[in-house]
């Protein structure tokens, strides 16, 4: 029996073909409910035993569970970014402790999980690590938004007479200053 770390409970008996009702089962940690449960179970051999009546021997079923273990991509976030900024890692915005062994994809297209600001289109990446059967596929998304940075226009020079009535500095900055 393989399961997936993350998965659902397994009725041990539902795995045995053929058994009699009224057995109990040991573990690798002894005593067995009968309910393999992942995320607190250990992988290894389960023993189902009926005992037999006299002189019949005891008879026994064996399980070996093995568990692959859920992949990890992290948890979502959310980054806004100014358009003049640095180069970003998208990997490094995700929450939790995502495997690094996962690939990016934007709008269904290849990424290499880097964010441009100006260059790369705004939007939600997605990062995928790929799980090993019967694990599914984890997916996390990093959602870019970027913002247009702050216009101070550009300088000027302005000569004035010290007689000259007063006059609005703004309007005198070369440019679109906000």
């Amino acid at each position: 029996l393989t399961v997936c770390s993350d998965g659902a409970p397994v009725v041990m008996s539902d795995i045995l073909v053929g058994e009699n009702g009224g057995g109990s089962w040991t573990g690798p940690g002894g005593a067995f409910s009968g309910v393999y449960i992942p995320s607190t179970d250990s992988a290894g051999v389960y023993t189902y035993t009926v005992t037999g009546l006299t002189p019949c021997a005891a008879a026994q079923s064996t399980v070996t569970v093995f568990e692959n273990e859920a992949p990890d991509a992290g948890t979502s976030a959310s980054v806004t970014l100014c358009a003049n900024g640095g180069a970003v890692n998208l990997f490094t915005q995700l929450n939790g402790t995502p495997d690094p062994t996962g690939v990016w994809t934007f709008g269904g297209n290849a990424h290499s999980g880097i964010f441009i600001p100006g260059t790369s289109t705004a939007g939600c990446y997605t990062y995928t690590v790929a799980g090993v059967t019967p694990c599914t596929n984890a997916t996390s998304t990093v959602c870019v938004t970027v913002t247009a940075p702050p216009n101070a226009g550009t300088s000027a020079n302005v000569i004035v007479c010290s007689n000259q009535i007063a006059f609005a500095l703004f309007d005198k900055l070369g440019g679109t200053p906000q």
